[in-house]
């Protein structure tokens, strides 16, 4: 038994969803050719923040209908010059009778040279998604359809959107930024223009697209050239100090390498003292046996040696 209430509670939730959205009741009224109900409810859609630009296109398309069958032309030519403005390529059902349809063709020889509303985006090259500047460039705002422009954007699931908006005074560009404090390298949004209800007429790129923003990764330099960066100009690294509250203690060198270093380091047998020594002896040596030769007498036979023990 519980189970049949529950299929029949399901059954009836779209039908009474669909009882209470006011573009069906207005569609219901006018199939009735009940125009002035249907007038009265298809004004909703427009009052109605939750209306997108399919739903808001399709109430002016009904509005216009119901004033042309309630024999008000000049409106009607006017709701369908602002549905032209939203969507240019609309095109009426072949069905609909000639009354009727008289004042939508009406609206679309002078929409001719109606700019409709546009607006334009280019995504800007940027290192981070943190901060980034946003333009968007409003082209035409025709009646003044648009009262606001809303940037929604998101950085995780797409049902996490965040949104800012800010009022039209006229056309030309509007900057907006990300939040300084954006995390991750990757984006989403797009931008809305609302009516003053806020009922969105238009998104840019489209209906279920969105804008993606990427900053670029930054690739690791090479070892070398840390290296290099590390060390100067000559790439060679600098010795560092040990760090605060560390020692390094002095290496120990085993015996036979100690030694070896000792010898290493001792000075080389040139330049020692008694070497030296010996040689300025020796030349001291010389310079005296040569004076004595040469003050000696000829008459002299001895000859005197001078020699040098080592000891």
């Amino acid at each position: 038994m519980k189970r049949l209430l529950v299929i029949i509670f399901l059954l009836l939730v779209p039908w009474a969803s669909a009882a209470q959205d006011p573009l069906s009741q207005a569609s219901a009224f006018f199939d009735d050719m009940e125009f002035q109900k249907a007038l009265r409810v298809v004004r909703k859609v427009f009052r109605s923040a939750r209306s997108g630009p399919s739903r808001v296109v399709a109430a002016y398309h009904l509005l216009g209908l119901c004033q042309s069958a309630l024999g008000r032309p000049e409106r009607a030519v006017e709701t369908f010059r602002k549905l032209l403005a939203l969507d240019p390529g609309f095109s009426l059902a072949p069905d609909i009778s000639p009354k009727l349809s008289a004042p939508f063709y009406q609206a679309k020889a002078i929409s001719r040279s109606q700019k409709p509303l546009a607006m334009s985006h280019q995504p800007p090259g940027l290192d981070s998604i943190a901060g980034a500047k946003l333009t968007l460039v409003l082209a035409a705002n025709p009646f003044k359809l648009a009262a606001s422009l809303r940037l929604g954007y998101h950085t995780g699931p797409a049902s996490l959107w965040k949104t800012s908006a800010r009022r039209i005074k006229g056309i030309g560009e509007f900057v907006f930024r990300l939040p300084q404090d954006m995390k991750g390298r990757r984006a989403e949004y797009r931008f809305e223009l609302l009516n003053r209800h806020g009922a969105v007429l238009k998104r840019l790129p489209g209906e279920e697209r969105t804008f993606q923003l990427e900053a670029p990764v930054v690739a690791a330099a090479p070892l070398a050239a840390q290296a290099a960066t590390a060390g100067g100009a000559g790439g060679k690294k600098t010795p560092s100090e040990p760090p605060a509250g560390e020692r390094y203690e002095p290496l120990t060198l085993p015996a036979d390498d100690q030694a070896y270093e000792e010898r290493k380091q001792a000075p080389a047998w040139y330049r020692s003292w008694w070497f030296w020594t010996v040689v300025g002896v020796v030349a001291a040596g010389g310079a005296t046996t040569a004076a004595v030769l040469a003050t000696s007498g000829s008459g002299t036979s001895e000859t005197t040696v001078y020699g040098i023990r080592f000891r």
